[in-house]
């Protein structure tokens, strides 16, 4: 538990993390997840608790990608309560304008501005509580109410005009939505996640270049503000959520 923590504080506390950083933590978080699942599995089935379920899942959420989530479904005997924990992997082939953003956080150059290579990623990190409002022949309907948090990383990269950065923010936001899902058996659960997330406003940061939402920017270039900085990329703002998901129960 110790080491999951500390990953999950990795994510929430480290200003920047490239490709690889992202990779390797997401890889130790499915393995240690895996772990407390298996190890925790047979103390909740002892004890007569509400039992775990791991989902895996793949969608979209403001990028394609997917999830692993852990569930606890009826947590209480006197209300359809259930809550589910999930961190996602989610990738951006186009991760905003990179000519505006390079005016905004870098220069006015425009040598590889014909050669750019791009990528964006999310790590979402969602907190879910939802209610069963409907249950029949297998069939479950259940609201939910959430909050998210997003490691946001955009990378530009400017082929043969010897410039590349990132643009990183970690935005918090609020979601709301609705699990639609089918129990062929005791044990399997596939459940279609549709939901709408907003998330507020955060501090925008690339090579030395901050934008603030309340507009105490700290080394902007010329003009440009918060708002020209979240025009110039993808970051989530108003965001979809389209997840496909298979829980086992454990």
């Amino acid at each position: 538990m110790f080491a999951y923590l500390k990953l999950l504080r990795l994510i929430l506390l480290t200003p920047e993390l490239n490709t690889k950083g992202y990779s390797t933590i997401m890889k130790k978080l499915l393995i240690i997840s895996a772990i407390l699942v298996f190890s925790t599995s047979g103390a909740f089935a002892k004890n007569g608790k509400t039992p775990m379920w791991i989902g895996l899942g793949g969608g979209y959420s403001n990028g394609l990608g997917g999830n692993i989530e852990f569930s606890w479904f009826n947590i209480s005997r006197s209300i359809p309560l259930s809550v589910h924990f999930s961190v996602g992997y989610f990738h951006q082939d186009d991760p905003g304008n990179a000519i505006e953003a390079r005016k905004v956080f870098i220069n006015d150059g425009t040598a590889g501005n014909d050669n750019i290579i791009e990528s964006g990623y999310n790590i979402f990190l969602r907190l879910d509580l939802s209610y069963q409002v409907y249950r029949k022949k297998g069939l479950t309907i259940s609201p939910y109410l959430g909050v998210a948090h997003d490691r946001y990383l955009a990378h530009f990269d400017y082929q043969g005009g010897n410039e590349a950065f990132d643009v990183a923010s970690n935005p918090w936001g609020v979601g709301a939505g609705a699990r639609f899902s089918i129990s062929p058996s005791r044990n399997l659960m596939l459940s279609l996640i549709l939901g709408a997330e907003y998330f507020f406003p955060t501090q925008i940061k690339a090579h030395g270049t901050f934008y603030n939402p309340n507009g105490e920017d700290d080394s902007p270039r010329n003009d440009y503000t918060y708002s020209d900085a979240d025009d110039a990329i993808e970051q989530p703002n108003w965001n979809g959520r389209f997840v496909l998901t298979l829980s086992f129960r454990i």
